[in-house]
């Protein structure tokens, strides 16, 4: 497998790193329950943000819209095939996520955020109700009804349902979802690089590591040093699985240039091919229609006796 690598380094020494998701995907939430002791580690030298993906349907049809939707279709929630929780449960719970990320970091508690994700994981098997964040939310020690109000307040309108309603967290993440360019999630995203490795704490706690410009940062603040020169010498990180075989763009390119030439190659004498074919079926073809001719002219009395006994009928 192919892998590019890119020089991610922090010249601050520290690290913006977010996840795209939706709170009703289980490997996202298995992923943040296990980032939390790393993030939680580094401390102030990596900021995470959670952002949330979502999809506009404004042709929907009316009972999509009523269950899945907001603003007439302006917001709705990207996974509309779970029977046991409709989409706009998935969206507001994702609007929780936000409020409660925003007020741990106001307490200047991160952890919260953490414990919280891993609360539900655990307790609510991937159908995060307003019951069950209830009850995640009193064991972190964030009240509910205060999360509620952070919710309520991110839109522009009491009635969700209307198409002129605004959303500031959403609009937000809708904006820098199309700067990102991508079209795929779950998808962590450090120093505005797309990490290409599988989604796991320990894959991207590496990468995190690997950003900071002073290697050793990760093993003064608890972690291991995932083997990275604690030298001044500048290393590169691989957006890819462990143990693939890294290459450099370069490479990739050139790899890429001669898989193109080949296809051509390969179309040229298909095509030179099929003009060989149907060039000898046509040949077949005359020389069988000129076959039939020259047996007919070479014996004409049979041609008349035969037209005669067609006349007689």
């Amino acid at each position: 497998m192919l892998s590019v690598s890119f020089e991610i380094e922090a010249p601050d020494n520290t690290v913006e790193y977010q996840l795209w998701y939706t709170s009703s995907d289980d490997r996202s939430l298995d992923f943040l329950a296990d980032m939390g002791e790393y993030d939680t580690k580094l401390g102030e030298h990596a900021t995470f943000t959670p952002r949330f993906v979502f999809w506009e349907c404004l042709f929907c049809d009316q009972r999509l819209l009523l269950d899945n939707c907001w603003g007439q279709g302006k917001y709705c929630a990207v996974d509309t095939t779970n029977t046991e929780i409709k989409g706009v449960e998935i969206m507001t719970e994702d609007l929780r996520h936000k409020c409660i990320h925003q007020m741990a970091k106001d307490k200047s508690q991160p952890s919260i955020y953490w414990n919280y994700v891993k609360t539900v994981k655990a307790d609510c098997h991937g159908l995060v109700n307003e019951d069950c964040s209830r009850t995640g939310l009193a064991k972190v020690g964030l009240d509910f009804a205060q999360v509620m109000d952070c919710v309520n307040s991110s839109f522009s309108l009491d009635d969700w349902s209307k198409a002129e309603v605004q959303n500031a967290f959403i609009d937000d993440d809708i904006a820098n979802w199309l700067a990102l360019g991508t079209m795929r999630f779950p998808i962590v995203v450090i120093n505005n690089l797309t990490f290409r490795g599988h989604l796991d704490a320990y894959g991207v706690a590496e990468a995190l590591c690997g950003a900071f410009a002073d290697k050793s940062t990760c093993h003064k603040q608890g972690l291991p040093d995932f083997g990275l020169n604690t030298s001044n010498e500048r290393k590169k990180m691989h957006y890819i699985s462990h143990g693939d075989t890294g290459m450099d763009v370069k490479t990739v390119f050139l790899v890429l240039f001669c898989c193109i030439a080949v296809n051509i190659c390969l179309v040229l004498l298909y095509r030179r091919h099929m003009k060989r074919e149907i060039s000898r079926e046509m040949n077949l073809q005359i020389d069988a229609a000129a076959a039939q001719y020259m047996a007919l002219a070479s014996n004409p009395d049979q041609h008349s006796d035969r037209k005669s006994e067609l006349q007689i009928r």
